[in-house]
């Protein structure tokens, strides 16, 4: 009885890491094509993380394998926490569409200055010469 209720229970349990697994791919590939399909990809990865972390959290924790054991995995654990919250802000970050606005040198009451380096590299002086003269001969408003 046993056995089979843990054979039931895996199937169940690959069927649905199966269907998050699908709903993950079928996202990813929609979400480059309309805006309104990122939010549920985000959210969905999201949700695998949080599932993900419960797991870690709860059944595999070296708890009873000595000190430096708990230690180390609970290091570990908050390591993995944060990578999660940090990745988590930077998905929440990108669910909102964002749009550069322009702006004219009108608005500025001074034009900002420019610098310009030359980044080189084994370089002969003939190209750094042609480099640095076409710089001098930028026309910066």
């Amino acid at each position: 009885m046993f056995v089979s209720n843990v054979f039931v229970n895996a199937r169940n349990t690959s069927l649905a890491m199966a269907l998050i697994l699908l709903l993950t791919v079928m996202f990813f590939f929609l979400k480059g094509r309309a805006l309104k399909w990122k939010r549920p990809f985000i959210l969905i990865t999201i949700a695998c993380n949080v599932i993900y972390l419960v797991w870690r959290s709860i059944y595999t924790l070296p708890l009873n394998h000595g000190i430096p054991s708990m230690i180390f995995g609970i290091l570990l654990l908050a390591a993995e926490l944060m990578g999660f919250c940090q990745s988590a802000v930077f998905r929440m970050i990108f669910t909102k569409a964002h749009q550069n606005t322009p702006h004219s040198l009108d608005e500025w009451a001074e034009v900002p200055t420019v610098d310009v380096f030359i980044a080189t590299y084994n370089e002969s002086v003939a190209i750094l010469q042609k480099t640095a003269m076409a710089c001098q001969a930028l026309e910066y408003p």
